[in-house]
């Protein structure tokens, strides 16, 4: 058995997990004045997370860089077209549905939850801290650090960032799966 931690969001376990208590507050502060749009733009902007953009033969394309060649950046490394056709456009409607419940239900209990990380030693379950290879420094990223070192570990890199798995979904997966094949 294996439990594989994708830059989990464990903020408790960062050494700014006070900072990390003030964003959520403020984020649940907001959304309950103002709704999901304002509380999810304060979390976005403590993330700060940059990510990255997949080329033309896969490479990382970073931050600034990223925008200028191909558009907005979107969660997972992708980008945005200049006009959305209709997929995009209903995509982006499932999306901000979606952001009442994450912004709002989901984003403060994960953030405020640490692991009882004596089971996790004690578990049978091998436990496997992974980052993503263009989100160094992220919260998230961070977050997986902790937990390897918690755990007498270190984390294992997968490719793209925080979303690789969506924007590099084949990479992902084979990195995936030779982390299930070696438990």
């Amino acid at each position: 058995m294996c439990l594989v931690a994708h830059e989990p969001p464990l903020f408790e376990l960062l050494s700014d997990r006070d900072h990390w208590r003030t964003v959520i507050q403020d984020v649940e502060d907001a959304f309950g004045k103002e709704g999901p749009g304002p509380a999810g733009q304060i979390l976005s902007a403590a993330l700060a997370m940059s990510g990255g953009q997949q080329q033309d033969g896969g490479a990382q394309v970073e931050g600034e860089a990223a925008t200028q060649e191909s558009g907005q950046r979107v969660p997972g490394g992708g980008t945005m077209q200049a006009e959305p056709d209709p997929e995009m456009l209903e995509m982006m409607a499932r999306i901000e549905k979606n952001m009442e419940l994450f912004i709002g239900y989901e984003v403060p209990p994960f953030a405020r939850y640490a692991p009882d990380l004596a089971a996790l030693q004690a578990s049978s379950a091998r436990v496997v801290a992974v980052v993503g290879e263009a989100s160094e420094g992220e919260p998230p990223y961070r977050a997986a650090f902790a937990v390897a070192e918690r755990l007498g570990t270190q984390p294992v890199v997968f490719p793209g960032d925080h979303g690789g798995f969506g924007a590099q979904h084949e990479a992902f997966a084979a990195k995936l799966h030779e982390v299930l094949s070696s438990s």
